[in-house]
């Protein structure tokens, strides 16, 4: 039983190019912001609505921007 609780609850490492649509979580996001050539991926991924998020981790990507600029930046990612 636990073994299989185990196995539920294990993460999936998404490839590029996606195929369907994932939920990415904050670490997600935050590695993309970190790698220029992953960045170009991921957000192609974003605008192509292959990678989705949900309000806390909007919440959580916005409140950790450093500046206004950045805000809009984060802002503007996490509405696509």
């Amino acid at each position: 039983m636990a073994e299989q609780r185990r196995r539920a609850h294990k993460a999936v490492t998404a490839r590029f190019p996606l195929d369907e649509v994932h939920l990415a979580d904050t670490s997600a996001w935050s590695k993309a912001r970190n790698d220029e050539r992953l960045a170009d991926i991921f957000d192609g991924a974003v605008r192509s609505g292959l990678i989705a998020t949900c309000d806390p981790i909007a919440l959580q990507l916005l409140g950790s921007a450093r500046d206004g600029d950045r805000f809009r930046v984060s802002e503007r990612s996490s509405a696509s």
